[in-house]
Protein backbone atom coordinates (compact mmCIF):
# COMPACT_ATOMS: atom_id res chain seq x y z
CA UNK A 1 0.00 0.00 0.00
CA UNK A 2 1.02 3.46 -0.35
CA UNK A 3 2.12 4.79 2.78
CA UNK A 4 1.35 8.71 1.89
CA UNK A 5 -2.19 7.62 1.84
CA UNK A 6 -3.40 8.42 5.37
CA UNK A 7 -6.65 6.75 5.58
CA UNK A 8 -4.88 3.50 3.99
CA UNK A 9 -1.80 3.96 6.65
CA UNK A 10 -4.12 3.96 9.90
CA UNK A 11 -6.46 0.90 8.31
CA UNK A 12 -3.50 -1.51 7.73
CA UNK A 13 -0.84 -0.18 10.26
CA UNK A 14 -2.55 3.01 12.57
CA UNK A 15 0.49 2.59 15.24
CA UNK A 16 3.39 3.02 12.85
CA UNK A 17 4.96 6.18 12.22
CA UNK A 18 4.76 7.89 8.96
CA UNK A 19 9.01 8.93 9.41
CA UNK A 20 9.82 4.90 10.00
CA UNK A 21 7.57 3.89 7.05
CA UNK A 22 9.49 6.32 5.16
CA UNK A 23 12.93 5.31 6.22
CA UNK A 24 12.60 1.26 4.77
CA UNK A 25 10.08 -0.70 3.16
CA UNK A 26 7.68 -2.84 5.92
CA UNK A 27 6.02 -5.80 5.11
CA UNK A 28 2.73 -6.95 7.33
CA UNK A 29 2.54 -10.85 7.55
CA UNK A 30 -0.42 -12.74 7.94
CA UNK A 31 -0.49 -13.06 11.60
CA UNK A 32 -0.52 -9.58 12.10
CA UNK A 33 3.83 -8.76 12.28
CA UNK A 34 5.70 -6.90 11.07
CA UNK A 35 9.06 -6.74 9.35
CA UNK A 36 10.96 -4.29 7.66
CA UNK A 37 14.22 -3.77 5.25
CA UNK A 38 16.45 -6.66 4.43
CA UNK A 39 14.10 -9.17 6.38
CA UNK A 40 10.68 -7.94 4.94
CA UNK A 41 12.26 -8.65 1.80
CA UNK A 42 13.17 -11.97 2.80
CA UNK A 43 9.90 -12.90 3.55
CA UNK A 44 7.80 -11.35 0.64
CA UNK A 45 10.75 -13.53 -1.47
CA UNK A 46 9.04 -16.64 -0.87
CA UNK A 47 5.77 -14.97 -2.20
CA UNK A 48 6.96 -13.50 -5.90
CA UNK A 49 7.68 -16.37 -8.42
CA UNK A 50 11.00 -14.17 -9.65
CA UNK A 51 12.16 -14.61 -6.66
CA UNK A 52 11.36 -18.00 -5.13
CA UNK A 53 14.88 -19.63 -6.23
CA UNK A 54 16.70 -16.91 -4.31
CA UNK A 55 14.72 -17.31 -1.20
CA UNK A 56 16.53 -20.17 0.73
CA UNK A 57 19.78 -18.80 -0.06
CA UNK A 58 18.82 -16.02 1.75
CA UNK A 59 18.81 -17.84 5.15
CA UNK A 60 22.29 -19.10 4.46
CA UNK A 61 24.70 -18.27 7.39
CA UNK A 62 26.02 -15.02 7.09
CA UNK A 63 23.74 -13.75 3.96
CA UNK A 64 21.21 -11.82 7.06
CA UNK A 65 23.95 -9.23 8.30
CA UNK A 66 25.42 -8.70 4.20
CA UNK A 67 22.02 -8.18 3.04
CA UNK A 68 21.05 -5.52 6.41
CA UNK A 69 24.16 -4.19 4.94
CA UNK A 70 23.29 -3.71 1.57
CA UNK A 71 19.71 -2.62 2.53
CA UNK A 72 20.69 -0.23 4.44
CA UNK A 73 22.69 1.64 2.27
CA UNK A 74 20.30 1.35 -0.70
CA UNK A 75 17.70 2.40 1.50
CA UNK A 76 19.57 5.78 2.71
CA UNK A 77 20.56 6.61 -1.30
CA UNK A 78 16.59 6.10 -2.04
CA UNK A 79 15.94 9.75 -1.68
CA UNK A 80 18.16 10.59 -4.63
CA UNK A 81 15.72 8.90 -7.38
CA UNK A 82 13.33 10.44 -8.98
CA UNK A 83 10.71 8.63 -11.41
CA UNK A 84 13.24 10.38 -14.50
CA UNK A 85 16.47 9.74 -12.72
CA UNK A 86 18.45 8.33 -10.42
CA UNK A 87 22.29 9.05 -9.29
CA UNK A 88 23.07 6.13 -6.67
Amino acid sequence: MDYHDEAARREVAPNLPFDDLDKVIHMKLPNGQFMTGFDGFRALAWHLPPTWIIAPFLYLPGVSQIGRAVYAQVSARRKKCTHEDCNV
